[in-house]
C-alpha cells in the first residue's frame, strides 16, 4: 500500500497537519511500501525525508495540472494518477492531511488488496 498526499503553499498548518497524519501512518509502517508526498515545499518535510518519498512538484505543473479551466480538484486527480502509475497495480491511498489513523491497518489493507475501493 502506497500513501500519497498533496500539500503545496506556505501555510505551515497544512504540513504541520500533513506531519502529524505521516507519523500517525508511520506506527505501523511495515504495513505501508511507500509515503509520498508531492510538494511545492520540499523544504517542510526535509526533517523526515528519510522516511517518506519528497517529490517537488513546480506552480507551473500544478497551473497544467488544473487543466484549461483551472479546476482546482483536478489537481489531486494528477496527483493520484501520478503515483498509480509509478505503483502499477497496487494500492495507492490518497489522504488529506487531516487525516489519521487511529487504529489497526491490517483490515483497511486486505481489503485494498483484494480490490475494494474507498473514498
Amino acid at each position: 500500500m502506497h500513501l500519497l498526499y498533496l500539500t503545496f503553499g506556505e501555510n505551515i498548518n497544512n504540513h504541520i497537519q500533513g506531519h502529524f497524519s505521516i507519523f500517525s501512518f508511520l506506527t505501523q509502517e511495515k504495513e505501508i511500501s511507500s509515503i509520498n508526498v508531492i510538494t511545492d515545499t520540499p523544504e517542510m518535510y526535509k526533517d523526515i525525508d528519510d522516511r517518506i518519498n519528497i517529490i517537488p512538484i513546480t506552480e507551473q505543473k500544478l497551473t497544467e495540472w488544473k487543466g484549461e479551466y483551472g479546476f482546482f480538484w483536478r489537481v489531486k486527480i494528477k496527483a493520484i494518477e501520478m503515483i498509480c502509475e509509478l505503483h502499477k497495480n497496487e494500492p495507492v491511498v490518497y489522504l488529506d492531511t487531516d487525516t489519521f489513523l487511529y487504529t489497526n491497518i491490517n483490515t483497511f489493507k486486505q481489503q485494498l488488496v483484494n480490490g475494494s475501493a474507498f473514498m
